[in-house]
Parts: C-alpha cells; sequence; structure tokens
C-alpha cells in the first residue's frame, strides 16, 4: 500500500492505483440503496507534501485537490452517487494560517475548477466549537463564495474520554440552528466521534441528538423534557448528570474539550504528569458527589442503567485518584514513611480493585454497543495503568524497607503539561491522547 501513499494517511493524488482503489470502493458501496455518500477529504493537512511533492515538485496544493475531487466525482458519477465532502481542506489551503473559520481569496484557476465541480458535491461545513451564531454566520458566508449547496455538521461531544459533554453540545447546537436558519441551510448533520479509542458509550449523547432533533422541527426546546422522557424513561435533566466528570466546579459553560475524566483516570501515580491541571480539594468531593448522583440514577434509568453505572464507578476512581499521586510525592517530601506505608498497602490496591471493576463495566457497555474491535485497545491501556499502580506498591515498599535510598520518580519536578488556558482563573485541561497522559516516556515510534 505504500505506492498509494503521498504522506501518513493521506493518498497520492494523480497515481492511478489510487483511483483504481476508490473505483473498487464505489463498487462495493454500489450493493446497498443508498446513492448518497460522504466522501471525506477533512483534515488532509499535508496532502502534496509527502511523495507527491518529490514526484513532482510543488504546487498549488487547493487546485490539486480540486483536481483530485474530480477524478473521485468521475467514479461517483459512475456508479449514480452524489457525494458529500468536507469543506475544511479549501480553507485552510486557501487562508494564510492554514485554519479553517478565515477568510478567503479563492485564486482564479481554483475558482474555475470550483465553480465546475461546485453543482456535483454538497460542501459540508462542519464545526464542534462556536458558542455565537455570529461565528457560524461568518463561516457561512466564506462557503457561500464557494457554492450555495451547502449543508452543516455539528458535533454531539463524545470524543474526549469515557464521558460526554451533552452540556456544551446544547449550547453550540442552539448558537448554529439560528446560524442554519438565517443561511437557508437545508440540511443538518450530527456528528458523535471517537477520537482516540472511541471510549464514550454511544448512547450517551441522546440528549444531544434530541436537542438537535426539537431544533430542527421545533425550532425550539419548549417540549425537550417532554419528548425525552418519552422516548427514554428518563428526565433530560437526569440524563445529562452523565457529563459529571467533566463538569468540574470552577469551569466555564463555554469551554470545549477539558476532559479530567479522561485524564485523571489514566496519568500515573508515580509520575502524574498532569497533577499542575488538578484541585483536588474541589475536584475529590466532586467526584464523590458525582458518583453518589449517578448511582442513584441509575436505579430509574431503565435500559440505560448501564451507562450510569459505569460513570458512577468512574467518578469513584476519579475521587480516589485525583489526590493520591500528590499525596504520595508529599508524604515522600515529608519523610513520612507511615502515610507512604498505607498509601501503598491499602489505598493503592483498593484503587486497582476499582479499576477492574470498572473494566468489567466498560467491557459490558463496549460489548452492548460495539463489536468486540476496539475493546483490545481499552484492554491494553487500562492493563498497563494496573500494573504501572502495582509498580508504584512496590517501588514505595522498596524505599520502605531500605532496597533503594530514593524514589527516582519521585525525586523529579511535575512541570504543566500544557498553556492552553494558562490565562485562566482553573487548572483544568485539555489531554486527549492516552500515549501522552500515560506517560512522559515514548510509546509510539518508528
Amino acid at each position: 500500500m505504500q505506492e498509494l501513499r503521498d504522506v501518513e494517511d493521506i493518498l497520492l493524488i494523480g497515481e492511478e492505483k489510487v483511483y483504481d482503489l476508490i473505483d473498487g470502493m464505489f463498487a462495493t458501496l454500489s450493493k446497498l440503496q443508498t446513492r448518497k455518500v460522504n466522501i471525506g477529504m477533512d483534515e488532509a493537512h499535508l496532502v502534496g507534501l509527502g511523495r507527491y511533492l518529490i514526484l513532482n515538485g510543488v504546487v498549488d496544493r487547493s487546485l490539486l485537490m480540486c483536481q483530485h475531487l474530480e477524478r473521485v466525482l468521475d467514479i461517483a458519477d459512475k456508479y449514480g452517487f452524489h457525494c458529500q465532502m468536507w469543506s475544511d481542506m479549501f480553507f485552510k489551503l486557501m487562508s494564510e494560517d492554514g485554519q479553517y473559520d478565515r477568510d478567503v481569496e479563492i485564486p482564479e484557476e481554483t475558482r474555475v475548477y470550483l465553480d465546475r465541480l461546485k453543482d456535483r458535491v454538497t460542501l459540508v461545513y462542519w464545526d464542534y466549537y462556536q458558542d455565537s451564531e455570529e461565528k457560524y454566520n461568518r463561516n457561512f458566508r466564506n462557503h457561500h463564495k464557494i457554492s450555495q449547496d451547502i449543508a452543516f455538521a455539528g458535533g454531539a461531544w463524545k470524543w474526549i474520554g469515557f464521558t460526554p459533554h451533552n452540556h456544551f453540545s446544547r449550547l453550540i447546537a442552539m448558537e448554529a440552528n439560528k446560524a442554519c436558519r438565517a443561511n437557508d441551510i437545508k440540511e443538518v448533520i450530527v456528528t458523535g466521534w471517537g477520537d482516540n479509542g472511541g471510549e464514550t458509550a454511544q448512547f450517551s449523547i441522546l440528549p444531544s441528538l434530541q436537542i438537535w432533533a426539537e431544533l430542527s422541527y421545533r425550532n425550539n426546546l419548549d417540549r425537550l423534557s417532554a419528548h425525552f422522557k418519552t422516548n427514554t424513561g428518563l428526565s433530560v435533566e437526569d440524563f445529562m448528570q452523565i457529563d459529571l466528570a467533566n463538569l468540574l466546579p470552577d469551569l466555564p459553560d463555554n469551554l470545549s474539550g477539558i476532559n479530567p475524566n479522561r485524564y485523571i483516570f489514566y496519568q500515573d501515580v508515580l509520575c502524574p504528569i498532569l497533577d499542575q491541571h488538578m484541585t483536588p480539594e474541589q475536584d475529590k468531593p466532586h467526584f464523590a458527589h458525582a458518583a453518589e448522583t449517578l448511582s442513584e440514577i441509575k436505579g430509574k434509568a431503565g435500559a440505560y442503567a448501564y451507562l450510569f453505572e459505569t460513570q458512577a464507578q468512574l467518578n469513584a476512581i476519579l475521587s480516589s485518584k485525583v489526590d493520591v499521586g500528590r499525596r504520595i510525592r508529599q508524604a515522600y517530601k515529608a519523610g513520612d514513611k507511615v502515610i507512604l506505608q498505607q498509601i501503598a498497602r491499602e489505598e493503592l490496591p483498593k484503587l486497582r480493585s476499582a479499576i477492574e471493576t470498572f473494566h468489567k463495566l466498560f467491557s459490558h457497555q463496549w460489548l452492548k454497543e460495539n463489536k468486540v474491535f476496539g475493546l483490545d485497545t481499552v484492554d491494553i491501556r487500562m492493563g498497563g495503568l494496573l500494573q504501572r499502580i502495582k509498580r508504584a506498591e512496590s517501588r514505595i515498599e522498596a524505599y520502605l524497607s531500605d532496597q533503594i535510598d530514593r524514589i527516582d520518580e519521585l525525586e523529579v519536578e511535575i512541570l504543566p503539561f500544557t498553556d492552553f488556558y494558562a490565562d485562566k482563573d482553573f487548572a483544568a485541561t485539555t489531554a486527549n491522547q492516552w500515549h501522552t497522559i500515560a506517560t512522559a516516556s515514548t510509546i509510539y515510534t518508528t
């Protein structure tokens, strides 16, 4: 397959074997009844900069995208498909700083191509972030420079760990809906991605989907509670509590991606590299109360009880884990071997047991909603976490018994993980790549 690759996950434009592959894809799709397909093409930031650059030199990459799109549409036409595609690369390639939400000037040669293609494809403007109607309106205006045939894709946030964010999804849906109506958008898609392992339950975003249904069909949320209760048997207010692991008390409502549910769970207890992004005196009681709340909701959640059982166990673990690394470090620095022994012999074994229980609950949740493939990734991650806690126990025990005279992991300073929100009045952050949360050492390499 190397001969088909430009760079990373980007196909080599112009290579005939690439179009043979795409033809085979459409031939397979043609066995289905639908004749609508989304052909992707998003986030191809390095298109034309890998093997293509070596073989062909520097070209106008927006024009290159148009040439490739035309070839793909020709194949789609052969099988009778109408295509949608994500629109971002046109804007990223034509903007000065490579960003999606920028005003752009379209080069004339690219304009000619786009004018020829615009009636053959629906561009999908995707945006899961904006908290004001005007931000969406601006981006719709830019899209209409290319085509009037625009669809919109919003987001039901289920891609930042184990826990969704229906609250933020509701905020952005309200503003996006206003802009879609103002710009006469006829088609809206709600995406639920599964970045870095797909750990969030599929059915955890039911409130977000109901919200979009209400906005699409009624243009208000007046009947949201009644309709949601009819559809699920649970109040939408109760169901939205499933977000609690992400809803720290000091966080504003309009920030996306902050995910303590994930980085507290996966970070190491001896080398807790995200420790500066936690506020245990606030977070610990929050998670403990959340575990109790979710356990109560589980009792009335009916068919969705498994979601709340899993989240209750997660929050219980977060309450235990949010300060344990810090307390290990503090006891070590103070020379308090009594506390170190208590943590190593009592708290850490209990934490391991709680994680093993969570793994069972998560596995049940996964297999209830998905095929088994992908669960192996989570098995490896949680298995590694358990082994690292065992390692912490053995390292502390070795220190207590004078087998070692220091614990090197506790001698190093913990630095901030990111500076994303350094100017804000809260500690939490965004960390969504497992391999960077679990260790500062190298996991992925060539």
